[in-house]
């Protein structure tokens, strides 16, 4: 597998951004706090910086990022209201596209931390 990061940090801009248009500052959130977790920022919470004592620092913040921004399922979640908001912003194409997106980057992320060291 090869590492995603960029790319990865890519999506998360746009799909942050998308969230900022159609009102979800929420997400926009969780969004940027992936980013920035692929990005370098310090780790504060202890439920991540558990990664890093058990794997390489570039698989652990991958995994990490993975987690964090796997906004999909459930009640409230992405998938949830957010396609009418954006339905109702004629942003339909723009939220596919992202979503989509962002799901294998989700994917790609976790499979190179997990396989690849």
């Amino acid at each position: 597998f090869e590492d995603n990061t960029e790319d990865f940090k890519n999506t998360l801009s746009k799909i942050a951004t998308l969230a900022d248009k159609i009102d979800f500052q929420n997400f926009a959130n969780i969004f940027t706090e992936a980013y920035d977790m692929l990005d370098g920022k310090e780790v504060e919470s202890y439920y991540h910086k558990k990664y890093f004592s058990l794997m390489p620092e570039r698989n652990a913040r991958l995994l990490c990022s993975a987690g964090i921004s796997d906004v999909f399922g459930g009640m409230g979640s992405w998938n949830d209201g957010v396609p009418y908001c954006a339905y109702e912003k004629g942003l339909t194409d723009e939220y596919d596209k992202l979503s989509k997106e962002l799901s294998e980057q989700i994917e790609l992320a976790t499979m190179y931390a997990l396989n690849e060291w």
